[in-house]
């Protein structure tokens, strides 16, 4: 019994399309050719039609040349995605004059290759295998596998505090509702479907439908999880052109309109009655908050040494101001946001 060593080279495009040169008729004869098409997803798994029918001719045949028979499967591969072999009279390489044996019909189909008998209904397809790219090298990557690794990346490189990288985890969560493929098969449809779904805020555990902003950003993650798979499995996968797919969150007769912060305001006489019954603390707060037009979450970030009393302005030849007065210059930590009151 002889098995062929095959070359592992990647397919060859011509003008007639990608093709597969392998084994020959005869001793020192011409090398066969096999024309796929211009597909390369379709060619690379016709070839590995054609290898297997090349193993199988030798096995059959105990030579490394190809027999009638198994040559016109793999040009019927080659040519039409499927094989029909007519089933009287097997060639002599097949029957050997003995009973007629259609095992090697079973073996082929065993590894996939779209063989039928003369009879059967034809089992013409052009599916790809799963583990095969369409650029024809092995598929090694499962989606889930790869939300995995953007889910440890993301989290172990985020800069914020613990709760913003929960929410961020939450978020990357939902990718799972994707069913598990290869990552080659995460196309354009499958791609929109999930959009679409949050599109139209789905409901949550809570059985109430989620909210706008969180739908938003949930999206929003999502489109970065693509970009980061394109650049870090370029191999296996290509973010499709997204440009069509709509990304306008629903909105819903529940929905409150406009914004949600009603706008209060404390008259003057209210403001005054404050600071006559507040402590020091608070009154700070309240005049600050006047002052340098700032809430809650700037208040809490301010430091002593973010005030400068009765001096010109830290920049002040750049500036080109030398007013003496008091400061509070301050800058966002995670988005280095400037910000600079005059205080009274």
């Amino acid at each position: 019994m002889r098995i062929p060593q095959l070359r592992r080279t990647p397919l060859k495009l011509t003008r007639r399309g990608y093709v597969r040169q392998l084994g020959s008729l005869s001793n020192g004869g011409s090398v066969q050719k096999f024309y796929l098409g211009f597909d390369p997803a379709i060619a690379a798994q016709r070839r590995q039609w054609i290898e297997a029918v090349y193993v199988e001719n030798c096995r059959v045949s105990n030579s490394l040349l190809w027999t009638d028979t198994f040559l016109n499967l793999a040009k019927q591969l080659a040519r039409l995605g499927s094989a029909l072999i007519a089933n009287e009279p097997l060639p002599y390489e097949i029957s050997h004059f003995g009973p007629p044996d259609y095992s090697f019909v079973q073996r082929l189909r065993d590894v996939g290759v779209p063989v039928s008998i003369h009879g059967e209904p034809a089992t013409a397809t052009v599916r790809l295998a799963p583990d095969v790219t369409p650029t024809g090298k092995p598929a090694v990557t499962k989606l889930h596998q790869a939300i995995d690794k953007y889910r440890q990346d993301r989290i172990g490189n985020y800069a914020g505090s613990y709760q913003g990288s929960q929410t961020i985890a939450r978020k990357i969560d939902k990718f799972y509702e994707l069913d598990d493929c290869w990552l080659w098969q995460l196309d354009y449809v499958k791609i929109k479907a999930f959009v679409d779904n949050w599109r139209n805020r789905p409901a949550t555990a809570k059985g109430t439908r989620c909210s706008k902003i969180f739908a938003e950003v949930t999206i929003g993650e999502f489109y970065k999880f693509l970009n980061w798979t394109e650049a870090s499995h370029s191999a296996e996968f290509r973010c499709p052109n997204l440009a069509s797919i709509d990304r306008t969150i629903c909105r819903l007769p529940s929905d409150t309109e406009g914004n949600a912060i009603k706008d209060v305001f404390w008259t003057k006489d209210e403001l005054q009655e404050v600071f006559k019954t507040a402590q020091p603390l608070t009154q700070l707060i309240v005049g600050l908050g006047l002052n340098a037009c700032s809430g809650a979450a700037e208040l809490g970030r301010i430091k002593v040494e973010d005030f400068h009393f009765n001096q010109q302005h830290p920049h002040a030849k750049l500036i080109r101001y030398d007013g003496v007065h008091d400061w509070l210059i301050t800058t966002r930590r995670k988005a280095y946001t400037h910000s600079e009151a005059l205080l009274w």
